[in-house]
């Protein structure tokens, strides 16, 4: 249908699907909450984390040895037998000191143990070391990684192992991060069954075992799925008592007398962000937003390979969003050396280097092609003998 057709019907043309991805992504804004750093690996900042003090906030010996104040030789005196600062030095004086021991007032340098001898209490260096050590000093100035006001962690960064030990030597048990978005999944379709071999007329639910494990890949935390009777009332008031930020529905997405999701989400509250999208499958996919809120529902397609490609394409930028990460472009990372239709296509396939290869078993409703494919790729549309390179998205699942 092209877009005067749409307008003509009532329906909204559908949207660039990149420009959709990044709409998504733009409108979604992480909530926060403080954690503990124990939990806080793989979560995303939402503030950047300061620097409250210099690191490190003491000087300190880069070596063990001796401490030591003004010229050799240096008569020894007692140190510190743990890492805190021992005595005052005075001038010609030198005490033992460990490494990342902190340095007492009027210490001038250390002095490495291999470098140094000790005879009756007097201290000098090792003529063979002198030349070397006179080069260094072998302290560990204070601020020598950053100093106090300075930015340790910038906003939006997702937390690394080596993250967390960096905000815990500076000091910090908490950091603020998005909070993970609740998640559910509405299976739409009287025709649905949870369990056991369909009779004609009856389709098996493939969508809330796969779409749970998604979700939670991504960094949501998906509660128990639901299946729902194909009707307005039952999927409004489905949606009403929800206390999910995001609900994915399935079914119901196109614009025949039996399809009630636009209606649905209207009645409970919901305005549309995306009403379709220029691609092949999952066209009919619909997203929208509750005013003032970031409680979201993305409405996939009934057609399995369809819903599928819709949550990996527009599903996973929300997401982001929400958990406050970065938006990600689709590498151009196929090459296509056949034919398209002309219309884009969201196609399964297998990769052999940078060639893509369609799976066979890629229709709408069909999901062995997916089961076996590598990624997806959207192939332009009108593609001729080729190469054309190809947007493509890694699929989250392991197989």
């Amino acid at each position: 249908m092209s877009s005067g057709d749409a307008r003509a019907h009532g329906h909204r043309p559908p949207s660039n699907w990149s420009d959709a991805r990044r709409l998504l992504h733009s409108l979604a804004a992480p909530e926060s909450e403080t954690v503990s750093l124990a939990t806080a690996i793989g979560r995303v900042t939402t503030a950047s984390v300061i620097a409250p003090r210099p690191l490190p906030h003491y000087e300190s010996s880069a070596m063990d040895g001796w401490v030591y104040s003004g010229d050799e030789p240096w008569r020894l005196v007692p140190g510190s037998s743990s890492h805190r600062a021992g005595p005052a030095l005075g001038p010609g004086t030198a005490a033992p000191i460990l490494t990342g021991g902190a340095l007492p007032e009027g210490a001038t340098g250390v002095l490495r143990s291999e470098h140094g001898t000790d005879a009756g209490g007097m201290l000098r260096r090792r003529p063979d070391s002198e030349r070397t050590e006179r080069r260094r000093r072998d302290i560990r100035p204070a601020a020598e990684e950053a100093e106090a006001g300075e930015v340790l962690v910038p906003a939006g960064r997702r937390l690394s192992a080596f993250d967390v030990a960096l905000l815990e030597v500076a000091g910090f048990d908490e950091v603020a991060v998005a909070r993970s978005p609740r998640a559910a999944v509405l299976v739409t379709g009287d025709e649905v069954i949870g369990a056991g071999v369909p009779e004609p007329g009856q389709v098996r639910d493939a969508f809330s075992t796969p779409l749970g494990a998604m979700l939670d890949g991504w960094g949501a935390e998906t509660a128990a799925s639901a299946r729902i009777h194909d009707d307005p009332s039952s999927i409004a008031d489905a949606l009403l008592r929800s206390d999910a930020q995001l609900v994915i529905t399935t079914g119901g997405t196109a614009h025949s007398s039996a399809d009630h999701l636009r209606a649905a989400t209207a009645a409970a509250g919901y305005e549309p962000v995306v009403d379709g999208i220029d691609v092949r499958p999952g066209r009919h996919t619909f997203i929208a937003r509750r005013p003032g809120t970031e409680d979201w529902v993305a409405c996939l397609p009934g057609n399995p390979l369809a819903a599928f490609c819709a949550v990996v394409v527009l599903v996973e930028p929300l997401v982001a969003g929400l958990l406050g990460r970065p938006y990600a472009e689709p590498p151009l990372g196929a090459l296509f050396t056949e034919s398209a239709a002309d219309v884009a296509r969201i196609t399964p396939v297998v990769l052999d280097g940078t060639n893509a290869r369609p799976v066979p078993y890629r229709n709408a409703h069909m999901l062995r092609g997916l089961a076996g494919a590598d990624a997806l790729a959207i192939q332009p549309p009108g593609t001729g003998p080729g190469p054309v390179a190809a947007p493509l998205f890694e699929l989250p699942l392991p197989r």
